[in-house]
């Protein structure tokens, strides 16, 4: 066979049978529905959704994923990992064990943000306080409840 067989058989393929459908580039996953947070909260975490306007799609679905996920934790919505505070000093700990193994080990961002843990530190100083006491349901909510205000701080539902 030589190359103009070869040409024309390619041609009428294509002609019966039209261009083979690629998977194209891979799509990013469609943002989820995020609730968006009181105002008081959007308040809070303006700092933190300032810097991350700027920020790399990915580093932003990373920060809003670990801590819708933290919210879910702390609610009790996960089947695999459950966490019981004593004192606000627990919760702090744990949160930082989140910003350490989640945001600088998998995302690799350490740094990368300048002033973006020192926001997110605001946000739940204000919340915590600088006192150790007891956790109550109140507290677990409003810990919640600025978890999933960082997670939308992240990556709102209109992006």
């Amino acid at each position: 066979m030589n190359l103009r067989t070869i040409a024309a058989l390619g041609l009428l393929y294509v002609a019966f049978a039209g261009l083979p459908q690629g998977g194209g580039p891979p799509q990013p996953e469609p943002t989820p529905n995020r609730p968006v947070p009181s105002p008081a909260m959007q308040t809070e975490v303006e700092p933190v959704a300032k810097i991350l306007r700027g920020a790399d799609y990915y580093d932003r679905a990373v920060f809003a994923s670990i801590w819708e996920q933290a919210a879910r934790i702390v609610d009790g919505e996960d089947d695999e990992v459950e966490v019981t505070f004593d004192s606000t000093l627990g919760m702090r700990l744990w949160t930082v064990g989140i910003i350490d193994a989640a945001w600088r080990r998998i995302a690799g961002a350490k740094g990368k943000y300048p002033g973006l843990g020192d926001a997110v530190e605001d946000a739940f100083g204000n919340l915590l306080g600088n006192d150790v006491r007891p956790v109550d349901d109140e507290l677990l909510e409003d810990y919640s409840d600025l978890c999933r205000a960082l997670a939308w701080a992240g990556m709102p539902a209109d992006e």
